[in-house]
């Protein structure tokens, strides 16, 4: 495999993609989501439970500091980089869940991401218009970046070697290459989450209003805009599924997962509660939701669900290949958990 494959399937675990068990190779529009319809979700398959009969609490309670949010896996070391916002530290998680480090930032950081072509995790910090640049061999902070105003949510295109940071309260998104700004770009409806699709080379942002927002990779420019929602749909994670290549966001408002084809909305999956975060497998078919009104994480496969308790408010999941677990961060008990078959 070349430089540019290994950089794009190290971004593929990072956004995170499920593999569900078959294609659809219908037309555009017309694609089919298992287990779902345009306004709700089916009736069980008889055959999903194959794959959540295992599914279960590996671990709970492992302590990582005040206020864990957002996380990021590099593929590289195996290791899980939390976002603590209370303690402003990244803690380095290894691949047995153990905390092994701790990166002091000197500011709160509430998402970060994986940028696998520098060996670099990104950290977003809050209030203070600057992004924190850790490099992965030494764990320690390399170098920084200022941007307009205070930043978010964090995603990498593996194909430009750009991370885009989300800005929620000025309504835009930074690319960032290296410690460099590319460029801003204005949104609208306070978004929050991005996620990549290496299908179309295009990064997809979600907003409080239904909202999903396409950049264009290549030439960093807002080519549309999916109402997948009504006005009042908060969209909050998102995540791209390599096999049926659309984007699947969560809607804490709605209790729902709204998935995205493309320029359309291609059909719900409900049966959430107030989801937040949202992760897929890189070796099984399933889609794990982290619910956030009732502190558990669903996995979820055509149409059947396996529920597991994971804390009182959970934030955000990870799904780790080398464990073939999700860890998850709760950001009320200050703990992470490891959840998987």
């Amino acid at each position: 495999m070349n430089n540019k494959g290994i950089i794009i399937a190290c971004a593929l675990m990072a956004i995170l993609g499920v593999a569900l068990i078959e294609d659809y190779y219908l037309s555009p529009g017309q694609q089919t989501v298992p287990g779902a319809t345009a306004s709700t979700s089916t009736t069980q398959s008889s055959n999903s439970t194959d794959y959540l009969a295992n599914f279960g609490l590996r671990s709970s309670n492992v302590p990582v500091g005040q206020g864990p949010y957002g996380a990021a896996y590099d593929p590289a070391n195996q290791r899980t980089y939390v976002a603590v916002s209370g303690a402003s530290s990244i803690a380095v998680v290894d691949s047995e869940s153990r905390v092994v480090g701790e990166v002091a930032l000197g500011g709160a950081a509430d998402f970060v991401a994986y940028d696998a072509s520098n060996s670099l995790v990104y950290a977003a910090l809050v209030g203070s218009n600057s992004v924190a640049l850790i490099n992965t061999t030494t764990d320690s902070v390399a170098s920084s970046v200022s941007v307009p105003t205070s930043t978010g949510w964090m995603a990498y295109d593996p194909v430009s070697g750009t991370i885009y940071s989300v800005d929620r309260e000025g309504n835009s998104v930074s690319v960032l290459a290296n410690s460099t700004l590319v460029k801003t770009i204005a949104l609208t409806g306070l978004p929050f989450a991005a996620a990549y699709d290496p299908a179309d080379g295009e990064m997809y942002v979600t907003n409080n209003a239904g909202v999903v927002f396409v950049i264009d990779g290549a030439t960093n420019s807002l080519v549309g805009t999916v109402q997948v929602g009504d006005a009042t749909s908060n969209l909050l994670g998102i995540a791209y599924n390599p096999s049926d290549h659309m984007m699947y966001a969560t809607s804490d408002s709605d209790n729902e997962v709204l998935v995205v084809n493309g320029s359309s909305l291609a059909g719900t999956i409900s049966g959430f509660n107030e989801p937040i975060g949202i992760s897929f497998s890189t070796t099984s078919p399933e889609m794990f939701v982290v619910n956030s009104g009732n502190g558990t994480l669903s996995a979820y496969w055509q149409g059947s669900f396996s529920t597991v308790k994971v804390g009182t408010s959970p934030r955000e999941a990870v799904y780790n290949p080398a464990l073939g677990a999700v860890v998850v961060t709760d950001y009320g008990n200050s703990t992470l958990s490891l959840v998987g078959a």
